[in-house]
């Protein structure tokens, strides 16, 4: 296996690829993984051990040493689209397009599957958007709303369908929890809610539109950071901010792709681009390869 170091000026972070797989574990030393399958999705826990969701099912990497699982090691299917690493736990939670939930045990090495999502049957798309825990919640975005889950026992304890003003059903591409607040990015516009409201009356909800600025179609990610929002629309970064939206100026607006954040900082990546915002949203480059596709990354402390 080749190894290749590169010196990036941040600590902590993880980034996977469709032709590279990159983590960091101590400033500046990062180590690109040889390509295995193409990437989805990645998590990892406070050891270092990267979890990968790839076209070709689950894969583990820790250290140099790198296990791989499909089907034939109990997985429901191949080519899960999201994934999360419990550390409360000690699991892995692993969403497919169809609805379908693995949780992946490393200690005992099996998985069991969550069908609750994949047989609902009033909506026909069912696909899982993104995972976010809070205390001893999952809350799943999926292509009709968002289902919350006890994680001590993977009942369902929420589900939230209409979101405001939003059509009942509406997809749910991102979800962000900062305290007691819950951001929501929505094909229709962003939802802000309260957690400890009764979030099933749609009236808990609101609603925030920056129509003035870009169609409010395609929210594809959605960050809080300190009292301000940062989402990802039709692959442009938007900024909202004292009551209002702002584009910022940056090197990377109209090839946005993904965005997250670290203490007062934010990363935004496009197709081959990291690069971090500070709170003046003044640019600093991360990482640039034109030769590879940057599919998901992360910065530690924001799991």
């Amino acid at each position: 296996m080749h190894f290749q170091k590169f010196t990036i000026p941040i600590v902590g972070l993880i980034l996977l690829t469709g032709i590279t797989k990159l983590y960091a574990q101590d400033l500046g030393e990062w180590t690109i993984y040889s390509s295995y399958s193409t990437a989805n999705s990645i998590s990892f826990n406070s050891e270092g051990e990267v979890y990968a969701a790839t076209l070709g099912g689950l894969y583990s990497i820790n250290g140099t040493e790198i296990s791989g699982y499909t089907t034939a090691d109990g997985m429901s299917r191949l080519d899960p689209n999201e994934i999360l690493y419990d550390e409360l736990n000690d699991q892995v939670i692993i969403g497919y397009n169809d609805g379908t939930i693995d949780i992946y045990n490393p200690e005992s090495g099996s998985f069991s599957v969550i069908s609750d999502i994949q047989r609902v049957s009033q909506f026909t798309n069912k696909g899982i958007n993104d995972f976010v825990i809070n205390d001893d919640q999952l809350f799943v975005a999926t292509d009709f709303g968002i289902v919350v889950f006890n994680l001590d026992n993977f009942l369902i304890s929420n589900s939230y369908l209409k979101i405001g003003d939003f059509s009942r059903g509406s997809v749910v591409n991102g979800i962000d929890i900062k305290g007691d607040s819950i951001f929501v990015a929505t094909e229709y516009g962003i939802g802000k809610g309260a957690l400890y409201t009764n979030l099933l009356d749609e009236n808990s909800w609101l609603t925030l539109l920056p129509s003035d600025i870009t169609p409010t179609e395609n929210i594809q990610d959605i960050v809080s950071v300190s009292n301000s929002l940062y989402i990802v629309v039709n692959d442009s970064l938007l900024h909202f901010s004292n009551q209002n939206w702002s584009v910022p100026s940056i090197s990377i607006q109209m090839d946005t792709r993904q965005v997250e954040s670290s203490g007062e900082s934010i990363y935004v990546s496009t197709s081959n681009t990291i690069i971090s915002l500070n709170e003046n949203n003044d640019e600093e480059m991360v990482y640039s390869n034109s030769e590879i596709t940057i599919k998901d990354f992360l910065v530690e402390g924001n799991m």
